[in-house]
């Protein structure tokens, strides 16, 4: 379906070709996956989760009211929300510690301990003539060019490249899914699960 998409007069465009496989994928990963956005605040406390907030906006909300009854009983859920949600946390970072082998959970039980963050580099001002500078000097080799695009012709001895479809495969399956997609947006996971599919 996509080679006869990106094939015209006998000939394969491979760069329509890759974009429209990677345009279906990303529809298909859409269509699947589901979007959340996580909003975290820089005081934030880990052992926070929802139903602690939820607990939170009772107490304030009974607050407001003037009820005292209703506060009493809010700031006893809010308590006991906050101590089950401090105990479920310290199970979750002690967890990280029961396998001596694994040192990544360790160090991230130790960051999550310390929290410790890695430091975001700090953004300067962008100076607009400096980029606009950067462009024109790199720009120029292209603007002075004037040999036109030539395809060139392998030599009788160089090997044409040929993929094997188990080859694709096994490159597949050896993706890292933790680690963040290319430019094409198609995470790892995805390229790793589908490898049958794909290749």
């Amino acid at each position: 379906m996509f080679k006869a998409a990106a094939t015209y007069e006998d000939k394969i465009n491979i760069d329509e070709y890759a974009m429209t496989v990677s345009a279906y994928i990303n529809k298909c990963i859409e269509d699947v996956s589901t979007t959340k956005t996580i909003i975290t605040r820089a005081n934030q406390r880990p052992w926070i989760t929802v139903e602690v907030r939820q607990a939170l906006k009772a107490r304030n909300s009974a607050f407001k009211s003037g009820d005292k009854e209703a506060l009493r009983t809010s700031r006893a859920n809010l308590n006991r929300a906050i101590r089950l949600a401090k105990r479920n946390h310290n199970q979750k970072i002690q967890e990280l510690f029961h396998d001596a082998g694994n040192t990544k959970s360790m160090w991230k039980g130790i960051r999550a301990i310390t929290e410790y963050n890695t430091p975001s580099p700090p953004v300067g001002e962008v100076d607009a003539d400096f980029l606009n500078g950067l462009n024109n000097f790199f720009g120029r080799f292209e603007a002075l060019n004037s040999t036109p695009a030539v395809k060139a012709v392998p030599h009788q001895e160089e090997e044409v490249l040929c993929l094997d479809t188990t080859d694709v495969w096994k490159t597949l399956r050896r993706v890292n899914p933790r680690k963040a997609p290319g430019p094409d947006n198609i995470p790892g996971r995805v390229l790793k699960e589908c490898a049958d599919q794909l290749a």
